[in-house]
């Protein structure tokens, strides 16, 4: 009878790694999203301060948003180094971006209902907590993967 090795990238691994690629497609998709609407016609009426559609807070709200999705295609980035070194970093910084990732949906999820001109057509038009749900979900399911792991534990030491 031969014993099963969980040692290198495999099983559950490729499916966490096909998570982390597209998170990182999304979350350069939505870089590019936020730059056409920075330099559109319609974003410079509304920050205008001149202008009767004028937000205060979507100009820094929006500079935020794409600077914290910058920050977490970089950091897949080093994840998916690290992945690929088997370093003990991968298990840490993947950690990391797990708890970031989610901690950032819920902060996303209370400048959208602190948003007061936006009228309620909007919110019913989308799932505003369909992020903080989905990052929920990813957290249950990848953080006690990651940290329980007999693989991710003999393969990133």
């Amino acid at each position: 009878m031969s014993r099963k090795s969980y040692v290198g990238f495999g099983g559950w691994l490729v499916l966490f790694a096909a998570s982390l690629f597209v998170q990182f497609i999304r979350l350069l998709l939505s870089t590019l999203d936020n730059y056409s609407i920075i330099i559109s016609d319609e974003f410079k009426l509304i920050t205008d301060p001149d202008s009767e559609y004028y937000n205060s807070s979507l100009y820094p709200s929006l500079i935020v948003d794409t600077i914290l999705s910058l920050f977490i295609c970089i950091m897949i980035i080093f994840i998916i180094y690290f992945c690929i070194r088997h370093s003990i970093w991968f298990k840490k910084l993947s950690v990391i971006y797990i708890i970031s990732s989610f901690i950032i949906q819920c902060l996303t999820l209370f400048w959208l209902l602190g948003i007061h001109f936006m009228p309620e057509e909007f919110y019913e038009e989308i799932n505003i907590y369909q992020g903080v749900i989905s990052s929920l979900a990813y957290m249950l399911i990848w953080l006690p993967y990651l940290l329980i792991s007999k693989r991710v534990k003999n393969t990133y030491t």
